[in-house]
């Protein structure tokens, strides 16, 4: 499923690396309330992620950012289930379905080569964005 966001001949992906820079939010939030642990997790993310997003190819920056990117979501599913302070599972299970789903039509236009794609993935950093920000609030 990861070989779909690929494309050897991109440059930077200026709108995927803007929409990926709202991970900044998380990682304030997260330094405000003291939780070191969602600090690190998230800005471990954005740094892998805009480092992957700036030039688009296999290899190790790209299998960095796909480990930090699900290393954050199992860090923030665990805190969301455990941790936070009145986070119904059912809202927990929505965002995750949510993420999923919106992941997953960015790789079928990729395939389709219709460059929608990009606004789904984008969708996908933002929803990320607000998840974080109401479980690190929950908390």
């Amino acid at each position: 499923m990861f070989e779909e966001l690929y494309n050897p001949n991109q440059k930077p992906n200026y709108n995927l690396i803007t929409s990926t820079s709202t991970f900044i939010l998380p990682i304030i939030y997260s330094c405000k309330k003291n939780n070191m642990i969602l600090f690190a997790v998230s800005s471990t993310s954005l740094l892998a992620s805009i480092n992957y997003w700036r030039k688009p190819l296999l290899g190790y920056r790209r299998n960095i950012d796909i480990f930090a990117t699900n290393f954050a979501m199992i860090t923030y599913i665990y805190y969301g289930f455990n941790i936070a302070i009145f986070y119904p599972k059912l809202v927990c299970a929505f965002n995750v379905y949510s993420m999923w789903l919106l992941y997953n039509k960015s790789c079928k236009y990729y395939k389709l080569q219709d460059n929608n794609w990009i606004k789904y993935h984008m969708l996908f950093h933002l929803y990320a964005t607000f998840s974080q920000l109401y479980i690190i609030f929950l908390i």
